[in-house]
């Protein structure tokens, strides 16, 4: 338990998969890590995996301090979890780098990261390639309290990132994640694994990629992935491209909004939602409103090969289209 004082600038210098943890290492599943105290600091400690702290197949639950400017090289700038579980109550994980997961990494199918409580932040992280807030390999994260905000990546997933298939993200409560950036994903990246967005906000993020084949998604970027929008709030994100709320980007890739909201985002086209590929559904009570693009200010459809359906009491209200050659799709472009 660390309850007070500072684990400061070590270093652990392997680079195999199973070394690391600059500051920690959690080794045995039987091993469980506190940290309480809000002046217990794990910081500018170095290593190629959990630069701050890895969790092999034990647990860590971070409830106050923080794990503050360690160095994941790889992967983990603050906490790499392989096997283990981390909870984070009331801790800090800020301005933590590393090249996937500047805050967390979740490695392997049977990790974990579950961040509640309203104290809680991940923050001013970054990572040089995916994931600059969380970083989901595999496993589990589920996000319902706190705030993953103002987190970085160069290429996808300033926010959040998931990988593979197994890899399942779950937000609920009154969680936010905002003002991240990337190039594709401002908020959340979806390249593959299930997301179920049942709640909280993901507000004003930025997808500033200039490839608009790529990039895009101010708020949300489903590759092949299914993500479900089932009470979130996505609202006033930004993409320099396409898709300022969301993008659904590969053949593979679902959406399914069913409810929550879809607003105030902006875009050069698809304001509220881009359908490059793949499929996307608005039913139920699902909203798509206010967003502004020069084409499609609510939603705009790329191609004849990728289906959008609207069902139920869903709503498309109050877009706006404003382009300056023509202004085409105010609610929908085909």
């Amino acid at each position: 338990t660390l309850s007070g004082g500072e684990i400061l600038s070590n270093t652990a210098g392997g680079t195999t998969i199973l070394e690391g943890g600059g500051g920690v290492y959690v080794d045995d599943d039987s091993a469980t890590f506190t940290q309480t105290n809000s002046r217990s600091v794990i910081g500018a400690n170095t290593a190629n995996l959990g630069g701050g702290l890895y969790a092999y197949q034990g647990s860590a639950v971070l409830d106050g301090g923080a794990i503050v400017g360690n160095s994941g090289g790889a992967g983990g700038g603050g906490l790499y979890i392989r096997e283990g579980q981390a909870t984070l109550i009331g801790a800090e994980i800020v301005s933590n780098t590393s090249d996937y997961g500047g805050g967390v990494y979740v490695f392997n199918s049977s990790a974990s990261f579950t961040q509640v409580g309203d104290n809680s932040i991940v923050a001013h992280n970054t990572a040089t390639d995916w994931g600059g807030g969380l970083y989901a390999y595999s496993g589990q994260m589920v996000l319902s309290g706190g705030q993953v905000r103002d987190n970085t990546a160069v290429n996808r997933g300033g926010g959040v990132y998931l990988f593979v298939s197994s890899a399942a993200f779950t937000q609920t409560g009154t969680s936010t994640i905002m003002h991240n950036n990337a190039g594709a994903g401002g908020g959340l990246y979806a390249y593959d694994g299930t997301a179920v967005l049942s709640g909280g906000q993901i507000v004003s993020n930025t997808a500033d990629g200039t490839s608009c084949i790529y990039d895009g998604g101010g708020g949300v970027y489903v590759n092949q992935a299914t993500v479900t929008l089932s009470g979130v709030q996505v609202t006033g994100n930004t993409a320099d491209c396409n898709g300022g709320g969301v993008v659904t980007a590969h053949p593979n890739g679902m959406l399914n909004a069913t409810s929550g909201v879809i607003g105030g985002n902006t875009a050069t086209q698809g304001g509220g939602l881009y359908v490059r590929n793949g499929n996307a559904a608005l039913g139920g009570t699902g909203q798509i409103i206010s967003n502004t693009a020069e084409d499609g200010g609510g939603v705009y459809i790329f191609a004849s090969t990728v289906a959008f359906t609207q069902t139920g009491e869903s709503l498309i209200a109050g877009n706006t289209a404003t382009g300056t050659v023509g202004q085409r799709g105010g609610g929908v472009y085909v």
